[in-house]
């Protein structure tokens, strides 16, 4: 994104934002296949299984919208690949 930290980023932050800079791709798709995999898996997958536990009928609605919605997120980027 390209911001400067408000305040100093610390030593900690430094080595932190160092791994990060080497770790991520520079290629566009690779992001997008990154993000849509964790929409799936931890926005869908996840939380489907936190639906199955034993929840209040409001709670289970509240998780169904959260996974419908990661779903849709999901999709959403595997527009921007094809």
């Amino acid at each position: 994104m390209g911001g400067v930290p408000a305040d100093d980023e610390g030593v900690t932050g430094s080595m932190h934002s160092y791994m990060h800079k080497m770790m991520l791709s520079n290629d566009q798709e690779r992001i997008l296949k990154d993000a849509i995999k964790g929409f799936e898996q931890f926005g869908v997958q996840y939380s489907e299984e936190l639906v199955r536990g034993d929840l209040d009928k409001n709670s289970r609605q509240i998780a169904e919208d959260v996974i419908d919605t990661s779903r849709r997120h999901a999709d959403q980027l595997k527009n921007f690949i094809h």
